[in-house]
Formats: C-alpha cells, sequence, structure tokens
C-alpha cells in the first residue's frame, strides 16, 4: 500500500495547518470531491502524488464527504490499482530528497463506496496522521543528522591521528554537532513520550496544547538536523565539501536542506501564533 504525502492526505487542511509550500497546481486547492453514483465515488484530485513503484496495489487519499460538503468535511479513500488512473503534471527535478518523487498528477478514481473509511478524517488527521508523520519525519533527518556527526567523528580521529594527537581547527564544530544531535533526539523522545501518553485521551490528544507541541516537533526536528549537518561540514572542513572523499558530507547536506522547507516551516509558525496566544506557557521542565 501507498501511503501519499502530507500534501496528499489532506490538501486544505495541511495549507492552513502547516503552511504548504507546493506550487498551486490548476484549482488543486478546490478539488477533491467525492460524489456518489451507482455506489461508486468519483474522484478527480490534482495534486502531489507519488508515481506507481514495483508492487505499489493500493493508495489511500482524501475526499471531500459530498460535492456540497465544506472543506473540513473530509474522508479517507482506499484505491486499488485498478480503480485510478494518474496523469503527469510535473517532474520531481530538486537539489535533494530525490528519492521522495513528490511529483505532480492528476489522480482520477472510481471506488467501491465500502472503500471510504467509516472514520471521519478531522480525527484521523489529529490522532494518527500529524503526530506519526511529524515523529517519522523527525526520525528521519535525525538519522540524517546522525550519519553526518559520524563523518566529523571519523575525520576527527583521523585528523587526530595524523597530527600526533592535535586537534585540527574544525573539532569545536564537532562538538557542536554530537550537541545538537543529542538536543534532537531529546526533542524527538520527549514529544514520543507525550504521544504515547494521550493515544487513549481523545481530549488530551485533540486541544490545541497538544496539536500545537506535536506540529511545532517538526519546526524544531528540522532545524536541529541541518544545524547539526553544517557542524559536520564545518567539522570536516574541504574534506567534507569535496564528493570524492570518504568524508563527504554534501548529499546529507542537500538531503537535510528539505527540511526546513518541505511544509515551510516559517509559515507554520505564523499560523501557530494565534494558538500559541491560547494556550498556556510551560510552568515546569516537564513541560
Amino acid at each position: 500500500m501507498t501511503f501519499l504525502s502530507v500534501r496528499d492526505i489532506d490538501v486544505e487542511r495541511a495549507s492552513s495547518i502547516c503552511g504548504n509550500d507546493l506550487p498551486k497546481l490548476t484549482n488543486s486547492t478546490s478539488i477533491s470531491r467525492a460524489t456518489k453514483q451507482s455506489g461508486r465515488p468519483l474522484l478527480n484530485h490534482r495534486q502531489q502524488h507519488h508515481p506507481p513503484r514495483g508492487n505499489d496495489l493500493e493508495r489511500i487519499t482524501s475526499a471531500r464527504r459530498a460535492a456540497d460538503a465544506a472543506g473540513s468535511d473530509q474522508v479517507l479513500l482506499v484505491l486499488l490499482k485498478a480503480d485510478y488512473t494518474l496523469e503527469r503534471l510535473q517532474v520531481w527535478d530538486t537539489l535533494g530528497m530525490r528519492g521522495t518523487h513528490s511529483e505532480g498528477f492528476t489522480l482520477r478514481a472510481r471506488a467501491a463506496a465500502e472503500q471510504i473509511m467509516p472514520e471521519p478524517y478531522e480525527r484521523i488527521h489529529a490522532q494518527t496522521m500529524v503526530p506519526f508523520a511529524h515523529l517519522l519525519w523527525g526520525s528521519v533527518w535525525a538519522g540524517i543528522a546522525a550519519a553526518a556527526v559520524g563523518k566529523a567523528q571519523a575525520f576527527t580521529r583521523h585528523a587526530v591521528r595524523g597530527s600526533n594527537g592535535q586537534m585540527p581547527p574544525g573539532a569545536a564544530h564537532f562538538t557542536q554537532g554530537v550537541s545538537t544531535l543529542r538536543t534532537l533526539r531529546g526533542v524527538l523522545a520527549a514529544n514520543l513520550r507525550s504521544y504515547e501518553g494521550s493515544m487513549s485521551d481523545e481530549k488530551a490528544i485533540s486541544s490545541l496544547e497538544f496539536q500545537a507541541m506535536i506540529t511545532l516537533t517538526k519546526v524544531q526536528a528540522s532545524e536541529l538536523a541541518v544545524t547539526a549537518v553544517l557542524s559536520s561540514l564545518r567539522a570536516c572542513g574541504l574534506s567534507g565539501y569535496r564528493n570524492d572523499t570518504e568524508f563527504t558530507i554534501g548529499r546529507l547536506l542537500r538531503d537535510v536542506l528539505s527540511a526546513p522547507l518541505m511544509i515551510n516551516n516559517d509559515r507554520i509558525l505564523t499560523n501557530l501564533a494565534t494558538t500559541s496566544l491560547m494556550t498556556p506557557l510551560p510552568t515546569s521542565i516537564s513541560g
């Protein structure tokens, strides 16, 4: 089964809450309408989709519950391979994160009414999609940061051995990279514990305070990951900048730079300003 990205799963809500920074494809923010004809919902969805790969059999996408439904009244629809067609609109040619293939397609589908999930998407979005997506993204970025810091450590050890125990000029940046990586992992671990502690409490997990916290996880993790990789690059110096050394940081840097941009951090922070005014400030180190 192919699970689409946050932009695919909920176009309008992701745009308003997370700050979708993708180019606006023709009428892409007013689509996702499912209508029932002969018991089979119809869907014409123009947005970012991943192209079919290998043995992909199913996709999940969102749709308005009915043609006259509000934009926030959405459902999730499971599509089998025979239910849909994809028409390419644009290619994915980027600095990094090339493997995500977030290309533009028009998705046209016809499926059985039973393929509409009974749970309202509003609950799925708040209780599952956002927490899982942000913690997963953060974990991926932490992995990229860890790989970069690992290269910085290997370079520093190599330099020390070759200079009779003298630290290289970039050693301070290696230390900073290690510290930033630990902070990043601490943020993810704390927010994961918070999510696990709230999973069975629908009121708590739907609260403004929790939703703001889990959304800011994306901002914190992405910024810390970029800082850790840049520190590692400076620790390695030219050996990290070059592409032909064992200490090269190039690909890791290209990939991690997408983190603050894909679902733009500035827009997230701006959209959460009102929520932050309405929620109490932490009164202790436990939150």
